[in-house]
């Protein structure tokens, strides 16, 4: 009888962990994302802006 609480209790830790785990991982993956669309624009903003200055 003692060991039903604790299977219930490891259960319970695991889907923590790997609720945390996910998030962790989604988290890391949306900032690099993010960064690389950043970077992407900044990258055309200044290609346009030196490239085409001195074609006009």
């Amino acid at each position: 009888m003692g060991e039903l609480p604790q299977i219930t209790i490891l259960r319970t830790n695991s889907k923590v962990v790997g609720a945390h785990t996910f998030r962790k991982f989604f988290l890391i993956f949306n900032r690099k994302t993010y960064v690389s669309y950043e970077l992407q624009e900044v990258l055309e903003g200044f290609l346009n802006s030196h490239v085409f200055e001195d074609v006009v």
